[in-house]
Order: structure tokens, then C-alpha cells, then sequence
């Protein structure tokens, strides 16, 4: 294995039916990650750095650290252009109406189905991570660590389902605070407003005014649904556009800046090496080198 890589994964071996895999990725550099799926809900959660999820609509979720993402199933979705960030995540799929669910939890059946009602009605979405949460998720990393290390794991698979279940339950309490119908609805029209006007100098009052909302509620909806405040989501969606221009033509610098939106082209080189890593004279290069 890579040395700037650390990877714990548990599947069918842990006796939890509820989940049908977990796992914990360490990333000193960035890891390719494509297009995939799963037939559960999946919740990411990074504890350091960040996690950029591209969807299958063309939507973006940046989780930062302390947050968590949750992806309904059968959505496909991969690494920013690939491949996922350097971070620190605990990743999990899970079905909560699978056969024997309940099996070595402490949840009945109504219990298991009004957390699927929850995540469900929630989709795709972020939420914070909470104190709690924090501590219990930092608590399982040293108990994966002693579940492959040890012979015996009579004493720590019930330590494993005890906390991989209090972080369930409390990831449906985080995301049942929030209406997610209305939320969902107005991240759309927020979200077609930006692609139609992505070129423009986009302000948050002015996705407030088309949603006939105040400005605070607009910041709350972007950090539910992507992470990310208004202002980041935009440049995010400008620099997906620019990334378009760089691998498709040979335009200077300076035009694309300015036709994804960017004031100048020494902003555009900025903000683009900040979520690609690399200037985009240098993605272009190697754009044209695998080709």
C-alpha cells in the first residue's frame, strides 16, 4: 500500500447486516475515485480536510471537515474530476429495511424504518458533525485499527456495532431537522439560476430575490445541500466550466477567465489552483499528455 495512504475496510466479516461496508480512508495526496453507485444510503464523513462529490446531475457537494455527506442509492457520483482530495474519512453504506437489519442493533424494525423515512426524504445533502459525533467517530478509529491488529475480536465486534449505530442514528437526527422538500426545491431553482448566469457577477441577494427569500436562508441552503456558501458554489461552478474550455479548445487564459465569470485571469488562476491543485496552464498540460 502507498505510505501516504491508510485504509481500514469492514464488510460482511463484522456480522451488522445493516451495513454492507465501511470503512476508513487516509489520503496525503490525491486518490482516484470514478463514477460509481451503491444499492444503500452512503455517509462520508471527514474529520480532516475535504471531499468533493460531482453527482450525476452535475451538482457538486464539498464536505468540509467535521461534516458529513449523505448520497441516496443508485446515485452515481465520483471524486472531483476523478479523484477525492487529501482527507481523513469514514465512509459507510447501509440499507436500513434490509433483511434482518435489525440484527446485533439496538434498533426495532419502526425504529430502522422511520430513519429510512428520514434519509429518504433528505436525498443528497451535508450536515454538520457534532460534538458527539466527533468523538465517537475518532473512538472507532482506534477501534478498527484494534479489530485488525487483534486475533480475538469477541470484545470488540460489539464495541464496533455499538458505535457504527450511534453514528446512524445520530446522522437521521442531523438531517431530520431539515425540511428537505422546500430545501431541495429551492437548491434547484438556486441551481439553474447559477448555471444560467454562472458569466454574470452573481450576487447572493440576487438568488434571495428570485427564491423571494432573505439572504441568511440562502446561506443555510447551500450549506445543507453542498457544504459550501453561495459565493464558494459559484466559483466551484465556474471553475467546472473553465475545466470544460481547457480540455476542448485552445483559448488563452484570459478568455476563459472571462467567460466563465472570473474579473481577471490572475483571480481564475487562483481560485482554480486552490480546488485543482495545480495552475490551469499546468491541468492543460496534463490534460494533453494523457492524450
Amino acid at each position: 500500500m502507498n505510505k501516504k495512504q491508510k485504509k481500514y475496510r469492514l464488510d460482511a466479516n463484522i456480522n451488522l447486516p445493516l451495513v454492507r461496508s465501511f470503512g476508513y480512508n487516509h489520503f496525503e495526496e490525491g486518490n482516484y475515485l470514478g463514477w460509481h453507485d451503491h444499492e444503500g444510503y452512503e455517509l462520508t464523513f471527514v474529520t480532516k480536510g475535504s471531499v468533493i462529490w460531482e453527482l450525476e446531475d452535475g451538482s457538486t457537494h464539498h464536505v468540509l471537515s467535521n461534516q458529513v455527506s449523505l448520497m441516496a442509492p443508485h446515485v452515481s457520483h465520483r471524486g472531483l474530476e476523478n479523484v477525492t482530495l487529501p482527507c481523513d474519512m469514514f465512509w459507510m453504506v447501509f440499507q436500513p429495511l434490509a433483511e434482518k437489519s435489525h440484527v446485533n442493533t439496538p434498533f426495532s424494525q419502526a425504529s430502522l424504518a422511520a430513519m429510512n423515512q428520514i434519509f429518504s426524504e433528505r436525498g443528497n445533502g451535508v450536515s454538520d458533525i457534532t460534538p458527539y459525533m466527533s468523538a465517537t467517530l475518532h473512538a472507532l478509529h482506534d477501534e478498527c485499527a484494534l479489530y485488525h491488529a487483534s486475533q480475538d475480536k469477541t470484545l470488540i465486534l460489539p464495541s464496533l456495532h455499538s458505535m457504527i449505530c450511534q453514528i446512524i442514528l445520530q446522522s437521521a437526527r442531523c438531517f431530520s431537522t431539515v425540511k428537505s422538500r422546500d430545501l431541495s426545491d429551492d437548491y434547484m431553482k438556486s441551481h439553474d439560476y447559477i448555471k444560467q448566469h454562472y458569466m454574470e457577477d452573481i450576487r447572493v441577494e440576487d438568488i434571495a430575490n428570485i427564491l423571494g427569500k432573505k439572504q441568511t436562508y440562502v446561506y443555510h441552503l447551500f450549506k445543507i445541500n453542498t457544504g459550501q456558501t453561495p459565493s464558494e458554489y459559484i466559483q466551484r461552478y465556474r471553475i467546472k466550466q473553465a475545466i470544460k474550455h481547457l480540455k476542448e479548445t485552445k483559448a488563452s487564459m484570459t478568455y476563459i477567465a472571462f467567460e466563465v465569470g472570473f474579473s481577471s485571469s490572475q483571480y481564475f488562476t487562483k481560485v482554480f489552483k486552490r480546488y485543482m491543485g495545480v495552475s490551469p496552464s499546468v491541468f492543460r498540460k496534463q490534460v494533453q499528455e494523457k492524450h
